[in-house]
């Protein structure tokens, strides 16, 4: 894969869905549980996302690369929807050739039909959030679980036109044996994906999952299993042919050039209730309710941006080698202010560092989030 370098022209689009069958309980994104029916709302809120578009669509024309479409459950919307969405966003916007189009999917949407309908609507990219196909583990974390669609996945991925694919899945969680975990991501990496995301389960302030914890009523995450995984994870993933590029993620041959966006300090444009913007320089967080949003698309709260701080906890999460200081020096911050951290880390053995190029080694992982903060920590010494 590429070294990766700043570089500007290019933004993203995210859309945020807010609905789906059922609230996970670990989950902390906006999202509203609605049973198996689509939301009545669909309409409104779609006309609602043509309205925030065109106003926020800004003055720098950018063009853009990446469109992502989340949630909750995007794919719970009629797909036809999306696609009258996704062409209105081609005309409103300068979308590249090989704009990289995502959909979010849950396993119980899963269907040759509908997939065939999705590619011919410009959707060019799956991302489906297995997290287990264990149903013990599925309902600890409160999933709603269709076990006929469970079991059949991967045949129903490899009947599909899309084929830039990728799978989440979840280890740490407390009903699921590590026998189970390795199982299923066996099964998952020796099929014909080109992505997976592999995440360890966490508690987020405000989930119920969180305040059962709190209260005794469930175990938290399996913090020793956890690390016991992430030590034995990337060489098991290496040996399928996947490249470690991120924290979280593994990619054959095609990352995920949206979530680089997040990582890179890239402008994209956040749609919807609850979504999350970087966009003409500025961070906007939308309300986190549906009928607020369709009174006011657009609104949002303002944060504030410390552009050294977003390229510490994002550009170092990146396992390829990247090239730090063209990142710093576009936002104007002095590269003398982080040459040493790099050079003693180098010294320690837990990066490659030679004046231009950065990467992490294997020596640095099990330490990231400490060796982050470190690097944040300059910040205060900043003119």
């Amino acid at each position: 894969m590429e070294k990766v370098r700043y570089k500007e022209g290019m933004g993203g689009i995210y859309i945020h869905y807010p609905f789906c069958i059922q609230k996970c309980e670990y989950c902390d994104f906006y999202s509203e549980g609605i049973g198996k029916g689509t939301s009545s709302l669909d309409r409104d809120l779609f006309s609602a996302y043509r309205k925030e578009l065109r106003q926020r669509k800004g003055t720098k024309n950018l063009s853009i690369d990446s469109i992502f479409i989340g949630g909750g459950t995007p794919s719970k919307a009629n797909s036809d929807l999306w696609g009258e969405l996704l062409q209105f966003v081609r005309g409103e916007f300068n979308v590249t050739q090989d704009c990289e189009v995502t959909l979010e999917m849950n396993p119980e949407d899963l269907g040759t039909e509908n997939l065939e309908l999705l590619s011919k609507l410009g959707v060019n990219r799956l991302s489906v959030g297995v997290q287990s196909t264990k149903s013990s583990a599925l309902e600890f974390l409160g999933r709603y679980y269709d076990e006929e669609k469970y079991q059949n996945i991967l045949e129903i991925l490899q009947r599909s036109p899309i084929k830039n694919q990728s799978i989440d899945l979840m280890y740490g969680i407390p009903s699921l044996s590590l026998e189970d975990f390795w199982t299923d991501l066996e099964k998952f990496a020796s099929s014909n994906l080109n992505h997976m995301s592999v995440y360890a389960l966490t508690l987020e302030k405000g989930t119920s999952y969180s305040r059962k914890v709190s209260s005794n009523q469930k175990p938290a995450p399996k913090e020793e299993e956890q690390l016991e995984v992430l030590k034995k994870l990337p060489s098991v993933l290496t040996k399928h042919g996947f490249v470690w590029y991120e924290v979280s993620n593994y990619s054959r041959n095609q990352i995920s050039r949206h979530n680089m966006k997040y990582w890179t300090f890239a402008p994209y444009l956040g749609i919807g209730p609850g979504a999350h913007s970087f966009w003409e320089g500025e961070r906007l967080a939308a309300p986190r309710s549906t009928n607020a949003y369709l009174r006011n698309p657009g609104l949002g709260k303002k944060d504030s941006i410390s552009p050294f701080l977003e390229i510490c906890l994002g550009l170092f999460r990146l396992l390829l080698p990247f090239e730090p200081l063209g990142f710093f020096c576009a936002y104007t911050i002095p590269e003398d202010f982080v040459l040493s951290v790099f050079e003693r880390w180098a010294s320690k053995g837990l990066c490659h560092w030679d004046g231009q190029t950065f990467q992490w080694k294997e020596t640095a992982i099990l330490i990231l989030d400490d060796l982050i903060l470190e690097l944040a920590s300059q910040e205060k010494a900043l003119p």
